[in-house]
């Protein structure tokens, strides 16, 4: 049996009448206890505290809820991160589809020989990230995002740049000109 249940059946059986509030309170503020608040009595129903247990239910939804919220925020972070790498892996292959339409416009121009002639569009941006095409000896290069990707060509004999929209890529005395 509980403590609260056992008091109030021995004052039961030694035929003591429960004090009203006033009483007690009375008794309370002549020993110095901290006062019992009238607007919260505390809630006894087969020696439970319901005051408590309410205390304990609210404390337990928080601690279920910022568990949840934690776990939320980690699969959030995961995902944003994967994302991120998608967007990586997706300017990689539109970086590599570029370069290799440079190169070969580029090597069919340097191989079919004078007077040969083809336009190239490139686009405005890849993914909303601007870049820059280069040529460098025998290589042409994108930079876009931090991030640079080479290709190898048949000649270094190329004058002009590349940019994005439409450009004419011409074989003029055996050397390549963009325009």
């Amino acid at each position: 049996m509980n403590p609260l249940a056992a008091g109030l059946h021995q004052r039961q059986q030694a035929g003591l009448q429960r004090l009203s509030y006033g009483a007690n309170h009375q008794r309370r503020k002549a020993a110095g206890l901290p006062q019992l608040n009238p607007a919260r009595p505390c809630r006894l129903h087969n020696g439970v505290n319901y005051t408590n247990a309410k205390a304990q239910a609210t404390v337990e939804f928080l601690a279920i809820f910022i568990i949840l919220l934690a776990a939320i925020t980690v699969a959030a972070i995961i995902s944003l991160q994967k994302t991120q790498l998608a967007y990586e892996d997706q300017t990689e292959i539109e970086a590599s589809k570029l370069l290799n339409s440079i190169v070969t416009k580029i090597n069919s121009a340097h191989i079919v020989g004078d007077g040969f002639s083809i336009n190239i569009t490139l686009p405005q941006d890849m993914f909303t990230y601007n870049y820059t095409v280069t040529f460098d000896s025998n290589n042409v290069i994108i930079q876009v995002n931090g991030a640079a990707y080479l290709a190898a060509l048949l000649t270094s004999n190329i004058t002009g740049t590349l940019g994005p929209g439409v450009s004419t890529i011409s074989n003029v005395n055996g050397g390549i000109v963009i325009s």
